[in-house]
C-alpha cells in the first residue's frame, strides 16, 4: 500500500511540474527578451520558425486585400497558390535577411518591427508597443492552451482591447520551452499593410 501512496505522490508531482513548466518557460522567455545575450536569445526562441509564422501572417493579410484578390481570381486557382507561394518566398527572404536575433528581440520586447515591414527607418525606430512582450508575460496572460503535449499557445497583452494582444506559441525541446510562433496582433498588422501593399506592387512591377 505505501509503495502505492509513494508511486502516486510521486506521479502527481510529476504532473504538476509538467503543467507549471510551460508558465516558467514563458517566464524565461520574457527575461531573455530583456537579455543582451544572443546565445540566450537563441536558446529560447527558433528564430526560423518565427520568421515562418510571421510570412504566414503577411500571406494571409495579403490576400484579404481586395485589390489583391482582383489580381489573383484572374489567375485561378492554381495561379493564385503559385502566386501567394512567390509571395510568401519573397517575404521569407526579406525577413530572412533582416530578421537577426537581436532584431526579433526588439520587435518582441519594444515592438520595433523589422525593417522588411516598415516604410522607412522613421517607421522603423517608431515602436508599435502591442507586440512588445511585458518583463513578466504572466502577470498580461489572457488564455492558455494545450495544442498538444508539447505544444501549447497563450495570448498575451497588456492593453484592454483584443485587437493589441499578441499570441504566441511554445514548442518542448528537451526540457526547454521555445518560443516557435508568434501572432502579430490585429492593430499591427493594420499598421504594416501599405507596407505590404507597397511590396506586392513591387513584385509586380
Amino acid at each position: 500500500m505505501r509503495r502505492w501512496i509513494v508511486g502516486i505522490g510521486i506521479g502527481t508531482l510529476v504532473a504538476v511540474l509538467y503543467l507549471a513548466s510551460p508558465f516558467v518557460g514563458l517566464y524565461r522567455l520574457g527575461s531573455a527578451l530583456r537579455s543582451a545575450d544572443a546565445e540566450v536569445l537563441l536558446e529560447r526562441i527558433d528564430i526560423a520558425g518565427v520568421r515562418r509564422s510571421i510570412v504566414s501572417q503577411i500571406v494571409a493579410e495579403i490576400g484579404r486585400d481586395e485589390e489583391v484578390q482582383r489580381h489573383l481570381d484572374k489567375l485561378g486557382g492554381i495561379g493564385r497558390d503559385m502566386a501567394l507561394r512567390a509571395a510568401a518566398g519573397e517575404f521569407d527572404r526579406h525577413l530572412a535577411a533582416t530578421v537577426t536575433p537581436e532584431i526579433l528581440r526588439l520587435l518582441l520586447s519594444e515592438g520595433r518591427l523589422p525593417p522588411a515591414l516598415s516604410l522607412g527607418a522613421a517607421e522603423a525606430s517608431s515602436p508599435a508597443p502591442a507586440i512588445g512582450l511585458p518583463d513578466n508575460p504572466l502577470r498580461f496572460l489572457r488564455s492558455w492552451d494545450y495544442v498538444s503535449p508539447r505544444k501549447v499557445r497563450a495570448v498575451i497583452g497588456e492593453a484592454g482591447e483584443p485587437e493589441d494582444w499578441t499570441e504566441v506559441v511554445l514548442f518542448l525541446k528537451g526540457a526547454t520551452w521555445r518560443l516557435t510562433e508568434v501572432q502579430l496582433p490585429p492593430s499591427v498588422m493594420a499598421r504594416v499593410r501599405p507596407v505590404l501593399k507597397a511590396k506586392i506592387q513591387d513584385l509586380r512591377s
